[in-house]
């Protein structure tokens, strides 16, 4: 969402110059060859720089038309086809993962499904990766609004259960900061997140009932 409007950035702001790193791992903030800024995707309780919340979303199982033509009536449907799991970090200690969280297990639980020991099938480290395994026909992903939105948009993918089965994630887009003053430039980096995030809410129907998600 933020990435592809950089452009805009660039040429409203051509003296700020944008280094993303896309990491799995925390990045260290504010030290020598740090971030000064991070969009961290989680529960929020860093400890290493000041947190506000950003974007909350919904969850739901996504997939190719062509794998699933016709909508589900029922969660457990889906144990019938592959599932695509994304799994990172769910805690870290010393930069490194103490624990790993898997979406698939929390959203079936919140459907009140019940599983065996362990859900089979392909995993990744990254949601985009299983995302595009999915928009390629090869079994269904857990989504949410914000990395599936153009997918969805374009048809590569379709929700194959209707809206009441969506979960609200328990976690979220969170922008850390460096603790202390914010540079001109970060600031007004900032400023201009928060427009793009304002603006996604106004197109994905934003509702008071869930704090900020949509």
């Amino acid at each position: 969402m933020a990435i592809a409007a950089l452009g805009r950035l660039q040429r409203q702001h051509p003296d700020i110059e944008v280094f993303l790193d896309a990491s799995s791992a925390i990045v260290p903030l504010g030290t020598e060859g740090g971030a000064q800024a991070a969009i961290r995707y989680g529960r929020g309780d860093w400890q290493d720089g000041e947190t506000r919340l950003l974007l909350r979303e919904w969850i739901f199982p996504v997939c190719s038309p062509a794998l699933i033509p016709a909508p589900l009536a029922e969660p457990a449907a889906l144990l019938d086809y592959p599932l695509l799991h994304a799994e990172w970090p769910g805690g870290w200690r010393s930069g490194r993962p103490s624990s790993r969280f898997n979406a698939w297990q929390d959203w079936f639980a919140s459907q009140q499904v019940p599983l065996g020991d362990s859900l089979r099938g392909p995993r990744y480290s990254l949601s985009g990766m299983a995302l595009q395994q999915a928009a390629a026909g090869k079994g269904v992903a857990l989504g949410g609004c914000v990395l599936a939105q153009r997918m969805l948009a374009s048809g590569a993918l379709v929700r194959p259960l209707p809206d009441r089965f969506n979960q609200l994630s328990t976690q979220a887009y969170f922008l850390v900061l460096p603790k202390g003053p914010v540079d001109a430039p970060v600031q007004r980096w900032i400023d201009w997140l928060l427009v793009q995030i304002r603006h996604f809410r106004d197109t994905q129907g934003e509702t008071q009932e869930t704090g900020g998600a949509w």
